[in-house]
């Protein structure tokens, strides 16, 4: 059948018009050749525009996964040194904190010290508390600090910025108090002489069983039993105890009498006078020494009008008599806030 080739009858729609179509078996490869070539060609055409297609996806896809890594890369740099300067910001925030805290204890001390100072050698008044705010720029910006959250970089900035300013202003209150210290200082040694001259210490070295007995003022005589005015201060101690000079002078007298027994005088100057009675015979000092503060003068006695071993110390101001408790505490605080020897 196929040898004879093929017969194709073509009708025509509501029409008898016939026509036919012969195919021999040499005509039928060639129009099969015919018609499959074209469909080949378009076939491979579309695969290679496809590949192509595919394969510049493939190439964009790359290049965005390989800019998708260098962004993650660069933000992760970005990320550390962000970490890394919270982490300085943070180590700069403790230290200041730490500066802070030191300075401020600094600066309570500078104030006490000054403090006592004045009241104690120049019976004044403190540096006034309107002084003493120069600089400091209203409220504490260290009390500010404490509502900042350390979560936020830019409120870590700031509350460094804050603690600086806070560590200036307390700077200048300290050297504030520094110049007025220094000016308290330097009126106190241009004064040496008339410091070391004041009655600043007890006549005796206080110890177990030395202890004052009768205090300056009113009180009843233990000989007369009359209530008649004390001008000194008795310290009671065992005999031979070492009476000392309370301030430096030059020796007035040292001598005795009926009243006072052997006694001493001493002239410090600036119109300051002690006396040291009842003492023992064979006195360390004779009129005319100069002695210093803190010297033996003798030692502790019951001659002349006495009952029982003990000193009489006395304190004249202009020749009048002073209560000797307001010299007492001198010998102390001399020594703490200036090293006085």
């Amino acid at each position: 059948m196929f040898k004879k080739g093929y017969k194709i009858i073509v009708i025509k729609d509501d029409q008898f018009d016939l026509k036919e179509f012969y195919l021999t078996p040499i005509k039928i490869p060639i129009l099969f050749t015919f018609l499959l070539v074209p469909f080949i060609l378009f076939y491979f055409i579309l695969s290679s525009f496809n590949s192509s297609s595919i394969s510049n996806q493939s190439t964009l896809v790359k290049s965005q996964l390989l800019e998708i890594d260098s962004l993650k890369s660069q933000n992760k740099m970005q990320s550390e040194k962000l970490m890394t300067y919270e982490m300085t910001i943070e180590d700069n925030i403790r230290q200041n904190k730490k500066t802070l805290d030191n300075l401020d204890k600094k600066l309570v001390i500078n104030q006490t010290k000054s403090d006592q100072i004045v009241k104690t050698l120049f019976k004044t008044q403190a540096l006034p508390r309107e002084v003493r705010k120069v600089g400091s720029g209203g409220e504490s910006s260290s009390k500010k600090s404490e509502k900042l959250d350390n979560s936020s970089l830019n409120k870590l900035y700031d509350q460094s910025k804050l603690l600086s300013h806070e560590i200036n202003n307390i700077q200048k209150k300290i050297n504030l108090e520094n110049i007025y210290l220094n000016n308290i200082e330097d009126k106190f040694y241009s004064n040496i002489d008339y410091w070391l001259s004041i009655p600043s210490r007890m006549p005796l070295d206080i110890k177990r069983g030395i202890y004052i007995s009768s205090y300056y003022g009113y009180r009843e005589d233990p000989l007369h039993k009359k209530n008649q005015f004390h001008s000194g201060d008795d310290f009671s101690a065992d005999t031979g105890t070492p009476v000392k000079s309370t301030a430096e002078g030059v020796v007035l007298k040292a001598e005795y009498n009926h009243r006072l027994g052997n006694f001493v005088e001493i002239d410090h100057g600036y119109g300051y006078k002690t006396l040291y009675g009842h003492m023992v015979d064979g006195l360390s000092v004779k009129k005319g020494d100069k002695v210093t503060r803190g010297q033996t003068l003798g030692g502790v006695g019951s001659t002349g009008r006495s009952t029982a071993a003990h000193l009489h110390y006395e304190v004249k101001y202009d020749n009048k008599t002073e209560n000797p408790r307001k010299f007492y505490t001198y010998d102390k605080k001399l020594e703490k806030l200036l090293h006085f020897p």
